[in-house]
């Protein structure tokens, strides 16, 4: 670690495995606790006062000042004998302005890059190694992209040839769209009972889970039909269209910082309990087992097309980055209207 406690160690098991837990270094505090080092810098901290020490204290504010100016400042120029992990303490830093859900994301793969390569120093690291790592990982396609991603942006901060170049990565399979039509999409909404509102909003807004989750009472625009997600993958809001017959369901006359979809003891609805204890077994009892809530954003993108909205309408309600991934995932759909095109344009035929 970068700030190294050295009052406190790591406490190992009976199998030579850390047990999470740590305990008191001996005479430890006869010398200063906290222990900076990077890249050459090495800087050692007296310890605040405190009523009682613990492995849980957090060092002081100096100490973390002092390392936010290390990690941020220019490398040095030798950096063949730092170690992985340093690299990716620096690398996380880089990412502190993304979305709470982006930076977790880092926060995630920079931890499985650290148990495999933390400890390794950079310089030793090949493309080899890197290869047979990630081919040995029983993982997702789109998981061992992330690793790479995180390993090889810490070696972009470095001067050192890049490990991760030319590896090889199996391709990402796209999972087949799924589509609701309004009947399915009512049917799914009535067995999913108390959350009937919450799944005919997500089937035509196409919010994704977490958005509708984090929506408030304040975050309904009544007058302009319009939900204003705030918290978004991209990390950029926006706003969405909702159906008039829909905001009438909506209980808007609670204060405006109370959640807008509630469980059934009046909290905020949670996207992975809700998924797990109501609308997995819905979908199951509606007939479309194995169905998403991720499907819904489908079937709301489907009826979008199916009356008339064009790409760049669908790809701002969904809040794509671009239009060429609306396009990707729903050309399907804008072909089928072409039957339609033909035939109207038939009837101008004389």
């Amino acid at each position: 670690m970068a700030i190294e406690d050295r009052w406190f160690r790591a406490e190992r098991g009976p199998d030579g495995k850390r047990t999470g837990a740590k305990v008191p270094v001996p005479n430890a505090d006869q010398r200063k606790r906290w222990r900076v080092r990077w890249h050459g810098e090495d800087k050692s901290f007296d310890d605040i006062p405190r009523k009682k020490a613990s492995p849980d204290d957090r060092p002081p504010k100096e100490v973390e000042i002092f390392w936010a100016h290390l990690i941020t400042s220019k490398p040095k120029a030798k950096t063949a004998d730092v170690l992985v992990g340093d690299l990716l303490d620096r690398w996380l830093a880089t990412k502190k302005g993304l979305s709470a859900r982006g930076y977790r994301a880092c926060l995630d793969a920079s931890a499985h890059v650290r148990r495999e390569w933390g400890g390794h120093v950079a310089g030793d690291i090949t493309r080899e190694q890197v290869q047979v790592w990630i081919a040995g990982l029983d993982w997702s396609a789109s998981m061992k992209h992330k690793l790479l991603q995180a390993l090889s942006g810490a070696f972009a901060l470095t001067d050192l040839p890049n490990p991760v170049t030319g590896v090889k990565t199996p391709k990402e399979k796209r999972r087949e769209a799924r589509w609701l039509t309004p009947d399915e999409l009512e049917k799914l909404a009535v067995e999913c009972q108390g959350y009937e509102v919450l799944v005919r909003v997500l089937g035509t807004t196409g919010l994704r889970i977490g958005e509708a989750c984090a929506l408030n009472v304040g975050d309904v625009d009544k007058k302009r039909g319009r939900l204003r997600v705030r918290e978004s993958k991209s990390g950029r809001g926006r706003d969405v269209p909702i159906p008039a017959k829909l905001l009438a369901q909506l209980d808007l006359k609670r204060p405006k910082s109370e959640p807008l979809f509630t469980s059934r003891d009046g909290t905020r609805v949670l996207k992975d309990n809700f998924r797990a204890r109501h609308f997995v077994p819905a979908a199951k009892r509606a007939g479309f087992e194995g169905l998403r809530i991720h499907d819904l954003r489908h079937a709301a993108a489907s009826l979008a097309i199916s009356v008339g909205a064009d790409v760049k309408s669908v790809q701002n309600m969904l809040g794509h980055a671009d239009a060429n991934m609306t396009l990707n995932v729903y050309t399907e759909r804008w072909d089928k209207g072409l039957d339609e095109v033909a035939r109207r344009m038939d009837e101008l035929l004389i």
